[in-house]
């Protein structure tokens, strides 16, 4: 039996860019167009497109979720705590380099994927002002229901992602901050002391001399 493909963040950019091709080709019929040039018909065939696009941002939105856990992109590499960078960072005093890479990854991938749901939700937004002065009252609350139910949903996931990923980063920063301060004090408190020492020997090379002729019968 052939082994299931696992997803990665190129699969889950697939169906989010068929969904912007979908409402981007749509668009055409009402985008930078005067109510009265756009005729009922055409916003009601406009409409169903938003299904589509609705189905496409839920495959989008899970395959997303899944390229975390599992496949070439994922960062969530074991469910134990220990496991992630900056626990394990602290725990080690090592960084995982590869885990890393992967965030930074997902981190560029999320903000692609941010620029073409904001796309849509510009079009939806377009779209649902030329329904309410043509008095389409159920087109506007079927794109409202989209933007509520999948759209934006979609983008709080993926915001939510980016403010965890950043504070991990955030986290290995501060701690390298931490050690780089530590060890620098320690260099310093050494080279002082070291300084300090001979000075000292200087000193006593100096008085030494006299204080033994001092004391000599």
């Amino acid at each position: 039996m052939a082994k299931a493909k696992e997803p990665s963040l190129q699969d889950s950019l697939n169906f989010l860019a068929k969904a912007l091709k979908i409402v981007t080709n749509e668009s055409k019929k009402y985008y930078i167009k005067d109510a009265s040039k756009v005729k009922k018909e055409t916003l009601n065939e406009v409409v169903k497109s938003f299904v589509q696009v609705s189905i496409l941002l839920a495959k989008f939105r899970l395959s997303w979720g899944d390229s975390r856990r599992s496949g070439p992109d994922a960062v969530e590499v074991s469910k134990n705590l220990d496991e992630r960078i900056d626990i394990k960072l602290i725990r080690t005093g090592k960084l995982d380099f590869e885990q890393l890479k992967k965030l930074m990854t997902r981190l560029n991938r999320a903000d692609d994927a941010l620029l073409g749901l904001n796309r849509i939700n510009f079009y939806a937004s377009y779209y649902t002002r030329l329904c309410s002065q043509k008095k389409l009252k159920r087109n506007v609350e079927l794109i409202e229901l989209f933007v509520e139910g999948t759209l934006n949903p979609t983008i709080d996931s993926l915001n939510s992602e980016i403010i965890r990923a950043r504070s991990q980063m955030e986290r290995c920063n501060v701690y390298y901050q931490n050690q780089i301060k530590s060890k620098t004090f320690r260099i310093a408190f050494i080279s002082l002391l070291v300084a300090s020492v001979s000075v000292l020997i200087s000193v006593l090379s100096q008085i030494l001399p006299a204080i033994l002729t001092a004391f000599d019968p």
